[in-house]
């Protein structure tokens, strides 16, 4: 399959990250109300990233790419704006902070972990990702992104099927115990991430395998899909003994089988373009939105205002500011990592060459 046909869940994980800019900020709809449910887009980006790993990596790790050629690529699409929002929280934190001297060295020592997108150790801050807390789920990613080049990418699909089961097992008893899927970001719930992490991304990469193709009357075009998301994150907070349930379906049903609808649907017409430009701001939206979206507090804080008003304001300017920065620093700085990276794997391969070795897998 080519990776052309992903246009269209390239474009739903944008939708989703728009979701996600909205919870952030969701006390400010109509009513203290705005995408409640907006935190489930993390497990749809665990399903959606799962397929397109396997699909991207799967059969090249079974061939010629080496692990560390796999961790490099991964470190080059993924840390520039990982590095970029562990700035951006930091230089917040520190002007928020800067009539308190003694918090400068907790912010200062917590950056580095955050810009290698690991939680700072217990007593530095408040929460181990406080400087740029969407970084918890991009290190619950790392860590199935290396599970999955070191074990997952050999099993077959009937152990991955197994495994997915467990781990959709342990995701209901977390989502009974704590009470939701929406955990994993706080000290003392680390392993609840990775819970929230495993079955999703199992699932994905079981999609990814799975032979079954759509006839065209069931494949769901990009803007159906798109509605049918959107209201998912819109439906409001639920009595707590239904609340788990609703999380649970679509996390292990409903986003798993819209993704299997969807992703071999032609996106065609002004919906081409629309999920294009969805797809491209996805991830700096994501990885840099929250710091953007505080700093917008600070200045919603002097000029005042409707509050709804201002979550347009604050959504549209994240999303405007986060391709802007994606556009002008971190893709240069990709482009730039990847030359070097292809450089350095050219000079490898002659030299190999030259002692008469091989690549190794």
């Amino acid at each position: 399959m080519s990776r052309l046909h992903f246009l269209a869940l390239d474009g739903l994980r944008g939708v989703a990250a728009l979701a996600v800019v909205v919870y952030h900020r969701r006390w400010l709809g109509p009513d203290g109300h705005a995408f409640d449910h907006g935190f489930l887009a993390v497990s749809f980006f665990f399903v959606l990233s799962g397929l397109v790993i396997d699909h991207a990596y799967r059969e090249r790790l079974q061939g010629i790419m080496t692990l560390g050629r796999f961790i490099l690529t991964r470190v080059i699409r993924l840390y520039p704006l990982i590095i970029l929002g562990a700035i951006l929280g930091a230089l917040l934190q520190l002007y928020l902070k800067r009539t308190v001297a003694g918090e400068y060295l907790s912010i200062l020592g917590a950056f580095p972990f955050t810009a290698l997108a690991l939680p700072a150790p217990e007593g530095l801050l408040a929460e181990p990702f406080k400087l740029n807390p969407p970084t918890w789920s991009l290190f619950n990613e790392l860590i199935a992104n290396l599970v999955f080049a070191t074990i997952l990418y050999r099993l077959s699909s009937r152990t991955l099927l197994a495994l997915a089961a467990i781990a959709s097992a342990a995701l209901v008893w977390m989502a009974f115990s704590v009470g939701t899927i929406n955990s994993g970001y706080r000290y003392g719930e680390i392993a609840n991430g990775l819970i929230a992490t495993g079955a999703p991304f199992m699932i994905g990469m079981l999609l990814n395998r799975i032979k079954f193709s759509p006839p065209p009357f069931l494949r769901i075009p990009f803007w159906l899909a798109s509605v049918v998301l959107l209201i998912t994150f819109a439906i409001p907070t639920l009595p707590m003994n239904v609340e788990p349930i609703y999380q649970l379906i679509l996390a292990l049903l409903i986003y798993p089988a819209l993704i299997l609808l969807v992703k071999t649907s032609e996106v065609t017409g002004p919906w081409r373009k629309v999920a294009y430009v969805s797809g491209y701001i996805s991830y700096p939206v994501y990885a840099l939105h929250y710091p953007l979206l505080s700093m917008f507090d600070r200045v919603m804080e002097k000029v005042g205002g409707s509050s709804v008003a201002w979550l347009a304001v604050m959504t549209l300017g994240s999303v405007l500011i986060a391709a802007v920065i994606s556009f002008l620093v971190e893709e240069p700085v990709r482009r730039w990592l990847s030359q070097i990276s292809r450089s350095g794997m050219a000079r490898t391969t002659l030299s190999e060459s030259a002692a008469g070795g091989h690549t190794s897998q």
